[in-house]
Order: C-alpha cells, then structure tokens, then sequence
C-alpha cells in the first residue's frame, strides 16, 4: 500500500532537513508519546551518503488497567535513514520490533523551498509492506505512521524555534 503525504513547515528547509535527519534525538522531547530515541550508529561512505540507525521506544498510552497486555516488543523500532548532505532528500525505513528485522515501511521524504524561502513543503512518500495479520492492521499502521510523521515535522519546527 503506497501513501502521499504533504505538509508545509515554516521553516527554511537546511534547518528542517538538520532536524529530521541530524537532531533526531532531540525530537523526543516535543514527542509525548515517545519514550526514548538513540542514535545507535552513523557513518558516512565515500559517495557522501549518510546512515543513521535510531532505536525508538514508545510510551504506553492506554488506561493503567491495559499497559500490563502491551509487549515491549510492540512499542519498539528500529529506524534507519539515509541522505547526502548536498541534497534534499532522505529514505527512511521503519522496522517495528515485533516484525523481527523486517521493514513496515520504506519512505522517501523530499524537502523543497515553498513561500519564497521561507518555509518547506514536506513531501513523503510511505510504501506500507503487505503484513500477515488482521484486514485492518494497515490501516492502522497507515494512521500511526501518518500521524507520526506529522508529530516529528512539528517537534522539528518547535526545535528549529527553540534554538
């Protein structure tokens, strides 16, 4: 299942692109339904291309009486991200935990200057892998990965204004 999504952010696009893909980390602050992000490894490769592997925790934000039937697997994921300093665009993968080093996603974001400069359309192009399970599960997996993205792009704006 593949989806569009496109934002605007008020914000120039270099101070956008070294949020999202450089501070990544620093997002979780803005993020209430996150837990934790690490940077677990970074490298750079002779062609320029940057690589990054985020580990990230979600919290548990359901009635005191349900958490205890939510596994940690379930909240945890791996993202990996790749870009060229030089360029704005960037891949990112997401593979939950529970999935067992399998992709849910794979995305390319495309970052272009919009209302003369100062701020940056947002364009993200998800393909949501077709996983076992019930009719609805992509569904929701569309709607947590929409919303989600939609909440890094604002802890982005709020970080860039903060700074």
């Amino acid at each position: 299942m593949n989806e569009r999504m496109v934002m605007v952010a008020m914000q120039p696009r270099e101070r956008l692109r070294e949020a999202l893909c450089e501070r990544t980390c620093d997002l979780v602050r803005y993020l209430d339904d996150i837990e934790s992000a690490e940077l677990k490894s970074r490298e750079i490769t002779p062609q320029g291309l940057v690589r990054c592997v985020h580990f990230w925790r979600a919290r548990v934000n359901v009635p005191a009486v349900l958490a205890p039937h939510f596994d940690t697997p379930l909240l945890e994921w791996t993202g990996r991200t790749e870009w060229r300093a030089s360029d704005y665009e960037s891949r990112w993968v997401v593979e939950p935990r529970v999935m067992k080093d399998s992709a849910l996603c794979e995305g390319i974001m495309r970052l272009a200057p919009a209302m003369g400069g100062k701020g940056t359309r947002i364009d993200l192009d998800l393909a949501i892998a077709d996983v076992e399970g019930p009719a609805g599960f992509r569904v929701i997996a569309r709607s947590i990965l929409s919303t989600h993205f939609r909440k890094l792009v604002s802890a982005a704006t709020r970080l860039i204004e903060e700074a």
